[in-house]
């Protein structure tokens, strides 16, 4: 029922009510990931979560002792917070990522977060701190696999051909081999190896805007996913979080309990197109480079490709991920300051992404909305506020 009153009455809960439809919202996520990724999905989530909570009652305990009124976190709250921070990382054969990142979260759950006077997403604060640290020490990137030179995880998909015998030890002539099931580019990885297609369309996008004809002849090759692929999440990458379709149904149906803002989803998407479009670029080389802009290279392109691109890029983005599950956990209490929330959020993931080249960036956006929450319920203007 609609109700007139304060700022918060929309988003009065219960704290058994409110960690109950997180553990339904993340249950059905971690469903979903396993029945694309298999039983190391369980394992890899369980590991996590469990790190997470051990480390979070050892820092309660810690707090207890110096602090007499320490905050309250319920378990429960733990415990989702540790599934939603597993189900958001990559399939990995390296078990001390999920390991490190949830003793991380352990501690953050009682340093940040909505009910703290630093209004920050603890798992986006975990993942961004996870993904800057190893590539800052290591030039590796754990979320993505990037110059990571680990063993793949193959996932639990059904692959459109299936070659039986090794294929690793590939010919290194000089001469190209023409057989029809070495044609594609050789990669020392399993012959069903499937791309990312958040790491490929971030890493390759100013090419393609370049080269108009690259986006057809990449899907055409399956260098790019096919979008029912990408929309259903028969691809790498989260656990779960690789369907945009998923993440759709989930932010509708928290947007149903009251628990997020259509508000902020609306002004959010309409924001990284918008941003995006008007994205500069360079082209050229040597004395002639100029400036260009996203828009303008769209429009080079036949109008059902540039649909067709823009709707790749906003569904191989971290967008749903972010903004429909992430982004309700730490968004301004009032009605202004969601839409105003929403607007900064979509801007930034659409210029982190661009510019960093990395999907990952994108929660480093979440970690700045969050920052910018708090300020931004003093623009709700009520007579129930006292000013």
């Amino acid at each position: 029922m609609h109700t007139q009153g304060p700022p918060w009455i929309d988003n009065a809960h219960t704290r058994h009510s409110y960690d109950r439809d997180w553990i339904i919202v993340v249950g059905l996520m971690l469903i979903y990931g396993a029945v694309l990724f298999g039983y190391r999905a369980l394992l890899f989530v369980g590991l996590t979560t469990v790190v997470t909570l051990l480390v979070y009652r050892v820092t309660a305990k810690l707090l207890s002792m110096v602090k007499k009124h320490s905050p309250h976190i319920s378990l429960s709250y733990a415990l989702w917070s540790g599934m939603l921070l597993g189900l958001a990382l990559p399939m990995m054969r390296d078990w001390t990522v999920p390991m490190i990142a949830g003793a991380t979260l352990g501690v953050l759950l009682h340093l940040i977060g909505r009910s703290f006077r630093l209004r920050i997403h603890p798992v986006a604060l975990t993942l961004v701190l996870i993904w800057l640290v190893p590539a800052g020490v290591t030039r590796t990137d754990p979320l993505s696999m990037r110059n990571a030179f680990a063993q793949p995880i193959p996932a639990v998909l059904t692959p459109s051909h299936l070659f039986v015998g090794n294929v690793n030890n590939y010919d290194h002539a000089g001469s190209p081999d023409l057989r029809d099931w070495l044609a594609t580019s050789n990669r020392e990885w399993d012959a069903t190896h499937r791309e990312n297609p958040q790491l490929q369309i971030s890493v390759n996008q100013r090419q393609i805007l370049e080269q108009p004809r690259l986006f057809v002849n990449m899907l055409a090759s399956g260098e790019l996913p096919q979008i029912p692929d990408v929309i259903f999440g028969v691809v790498p990458g989260a656990i779960g979080a690789t369907s945009p379709a998923l993440l759709i149904f989930l932010g509708l149906m928290l947007i149903y309990k009251r628990l997020a803002s259509w508000r902020t989803a609306l002004s959010a998407l309409v924001a990284m197109v918008c941003v995006y479009l008007v994205l500069p670029m360079r082209l050229g080389v040597g004395d002639d480079v100029h400036i260009s802009f996203v828009m303008t290279q769209l429009s080079q392109m036949e109008i059902t490709a540039a649909i067709t691109f823009i709707a790749y890029v906003v569904l191989a983005s971290p967008w749903f991920l972010i903004v429909m599950i992430f982004g309700p956990g730490v968004d301004p209490m009032s009605r202004p300051g969601r839409i105003t929330y929403g607007l900064l959020l979509g801007g930034m993931v659409a210029m982190c992404v661009w510019f960093s080249a990395t999907p990952e960036a994108a929660y480093l956006a979440l970690v700045i909305a969050g920052i910018l929450s708090r300020p931004l319920d003093n623009l709700h203007r009520s007579p129930f506020v006292h000013r």
